[in-house]
C-alpha cells in the first residue's frame, strides 16, 4: 500500500470551490494521480494558506464546508477515515482513503475545545500544533529558539492524546518537540 503523510488536497479543494465555484475537484483534479501512483490513501490536511491567515477562523471553516460537500460529491471515490475498519472498509471498494489532518491549530487560539469540533465535524485524527508560525499553543520551527510549549500547548497535546489523534510534531522547534516528548 502507498500511502501519502501529508497532502495539502483539502487546501485545493477549498480554492477551486470558493475561487473557481468547481465541484467534484478531487476527481477531477487529482483521482487520475492517484491511480497511476498506485496511491491508496492519505492525509488531508487543514491547513490556513496566506492570506487566510488573517482570518483562521473564517478559513477553517470554509475548508470544513469544502470537505463536507467534496465528501458527499465523492463518496464513490473517497472514503473518510476515523478509524482503522475505514481503512479495511475503503480497501475493499477500492476507494481512496482520506484522513483529515490539522496542519496547525491556529485557528483554536486557546480554545481547546475546538479541536473535538474538528475531531467531530471534520473527521480529523491527524493533528499538528502549529504550521511554520508561533501561535497560542506553540512556536514553528523557525520562530523563537526559546519558546516551547505555552500551557495552552500542553493542555492541547493531552487532549489530543486522549482523543487518539495522531500528533505530528514536524513543524514544531526543538524546544516545543521536547516538551511534546515530556
Amino acid at each position: 500500500m502507498i500511502f501519502d503523510g501529508h497532502g495539502d488536497i483539502w487546501t485545493d479543494v477549498t480554492c477551486r470551490r470558493i475561487e473557481h465555484q468547481e465541484h467534484d475537484v478531487f476527481r477531477r483534479r487529482h483521482l487520475k494521480k492517484f491511480r497511476e501512483g498506485n496511491v491508496s490513501g492519505g492525509i488531508f490536511v487543514i491547513w490556513i494558506d496566506p492570506p487566510h491567515d488573517k482570518d483562521p477562523v473564517k478559513r477553517s471553516a470554509q475548508i470544513v464546508e469544502s470537505i463536507r460537500a467534496e465528501q458527499k460529491e465523492a463518496s464513490d471515490i473517497l472514503q473518510p477515515v476515523t478509524c482503522f475498519r475505514d481503512f479495511e472498509t475503503g480497501a475493499a471498494a477500492g476507494k481512496i482513503n482520506v484522513v483529515t489532518g490539522m496542519e496547525g491549530l491556529s485557528q483554536i487560539g486557546e480554545d481547546i475545545d475546538r479541536i473535538d469540533f474538528f475531531y467531530e465535524e471534520a473527521g480529523a485524527r491527524h493533528a499538528m500544533l502549529t504550521w511554520n508560525e508561533q501561535n497560542a499553543l506553540a512556536a514553528g520551527w523557525p520562530q523563537d529558539k526559546d519558546q516551547g510549549l505555552t500551557k495552552a500547548g500542553v493542555k492541547a497535546v493531552r487532549r489530543i492524546r486522549d482523543l487518539g489523534m495522531v500528533m505530528d510534531v514536524s513543524h514544531l522547534n526543538d524546544k516545543g518537540f521536547w516538551d511534546v516528548m515530556r
